[in-house]
């Protein structure tokens, strides 16, 4: 198992820069003009206004005034992130109050040592949702930690989450890298889309055209905060551990070929018949799951039905027809679920896993994305009901539009790291692809006792290369 860096509690916060957009059209707090808005949409609100975060691990250290000259011009053609939002009318008002650089003290341990654990540091976690304020007065955070030695440094990027997902806070974090780097922006002006949510995710006017028992409404506001009290009230009692792994070309291809030898004859003749195909992250997603379902520690007060619910995230911009440019700002994710218990999965092979998630996210066409978008619009309180479930394994993947190495160097080259969390990170599997071509890089939250388990599983030892 690799050595998990627990120290990062201990480093304290130095001081603190807001960096304000240097476009001077964006209007300001006490102008006389009326102050620009942007528009959310009822799937920017559908989940509690979190911050998720994405951390990058550089082998080289960047002047302090490099990256905040380039973060003021990334802030003027991403103008959202220096206002400020307001969450009963829906809106961000743009008023270019800024957003925050937090610089640590310096770690005591440098790159190498960082290295060799495969990166396991919870710097992130223990640092990016204390903001000695309100947590959505900054609705961009930026942390910066020189590790020792100057031998490189941590940086972390967090977004509150009403205002992008995480494919919007890639075009974010390219350009803003590409600023450091050669100060230039990666993506044409005219291809950024901004405040125009509402064009792409409107609803239609018409009832769902489904049930969608994966979107919830809640009755109240205060029914609600009660579920994030005890949602966080749990992370705090119960800690998780965050492991990094990589899964090497070899083993990509053979647990694919591993999952779809496990498939009888008459499941490979549905599956032509139906030209429903597992992918290998399918297979992939089935295996870690098998792993964490039985691993999985009982709970009959909490869960007296043994549900574990397997989620992927489903990014509907390239699900929607025509579909959406991956340029366009906001969230565009919606949740495939599964509700799963034990004795389901004691008679399940992880091809039927696989099979039976791939069947369910070819379920999101157009027509059901808009009658997702239905549902969330006319219901003040939607949530989406996997999310609260205290026992749902969560899969967040990217694909080939997404290059997060090759687009955040800073100018020595690329990062040696790129992971993501939140204080919500907790049965999380994050799946992207590696530094290296070919390779899988996962990391995995889960509570302690829980990970101590799933660790030791058959399938974990197989597949998964933890440092």
């Amino acid at each position: 198992m690799a050595t998990e860096i627990s120290d990062c509690r201990m480093y304290a916060e130095e001081r603190r820069v807001i960096v304000k957009a240097i476009d001077s059209s964006i209007t300001t707090l006490g102008d006389s003009k009326a102050v620009a808005v942007s528009h959310l949409s009822a799937m920017d609100t559908l989940m509690p206004p979190i911050r998720f975060q994405l951390y990058f691990f550089y082998g080289y250290v960047v002047s302090e005034m490099e990256l905040e000259k380039a973060l003021e011009a990334t802030l003027g053609r991403y103008s959202e992130f220096s206002g400020r939002i307001d969450l009963p009318n829906a809106v961000v008002n743009l008023t270019n109050e800024g957003a925050l650089i937090s610089y640590l003290q310096k770690a005591s341990i440098n790159f190498e040592a960082l290295k060799e654990t495969n990166f396991n540091y919870q710097l992130c976690a223990a640092h990016f949702n204390d903001d000695n304020g309100p947590p959505d007065e900054f609705l961009f955070k930026m942390t910066v930690q020189k590790l020792a030695n100057d031998s490189g440094m941590v940086l972390s990027f967090g977004f509150n989450h009403c205002l992008a997902d995480i494919n919007s806070a890639y075009l974010f974090i390219a350009d803003y890298c590409s600023q450091v780097k050669s100060k230039e922006f990666k993506f044409e002006a005219a291809k950024v889309s901004q405040g125009e949510r509402l064009k792409h995710v409107s609803p239609s006017g018409q009832p769902p055209a489904f049930e969608h028992p994966e979107i919830m409404i809640v009755e109240t506001h205060e029914k609600l905060a009660e579920m994030g009290a005890k949602m966080m009230k749990d992370l705090i009692e119960n800690p998780t551990a965050a492991i990094n792994f990589d899964v090497t070309p070899e083993k990509v291809k053979q647990l694919k070929q591993d999952v779809y030898n496990r498939a009888n004859l008459e499941q490979k003749e549905t599956m032509s018949a139906e030209k429903i195909y597992p992918s290998t992250n399918d297979c992939l997603i089935s295996l870690i799951y098998e792993a964490f379902a039985e691993t999985a520690i009982d709970d009959a007060q909490n869960n007296p039905e043994n549900i574990l619910p397997f989620q992927l995230s489903i990014n509907s911009r390239f699900r929607r027809s025509p579909p959406v440019s991956r340029e366009t700002l906001g969230n565009f994710i919606l949740l495939a679920v599964l509700d799963i218990t034990k004795d389901d999965l004691a008679k399940m092979s992880s091809f039927d896993l696989a099979f039976s998630m791939r069947k369910r996210v070819l379920e999101y066409d157009e027509k059901y994305v808009q009658s997702s978008i239905d549902k969330i619009a006319i219901n003040e309180l939607s949530q989406f009901t996997s999310f609260w479930h205290a026992f749902t394994l969560r899969f967040t993947n990217w694909n080939r539009y997404f290059d997060w190495y090759p687009d955040s160097d800073l100018g020595q080259g690329p990062p040696e790291k790129f992971g993501t969390c939140s204080r919500m990170f907790v049965n999380y599997c994050v799946v992207k692809p590696g530094r290296v071509d070919g390779y899988l890089d996962l990391t995995i939250a889960l509570h302690k006792p829980h990970m101590e388990k799933f660790l030791e599983h058959k399938n974990v030892k197989e597949y998964l290369q933890v440092s």
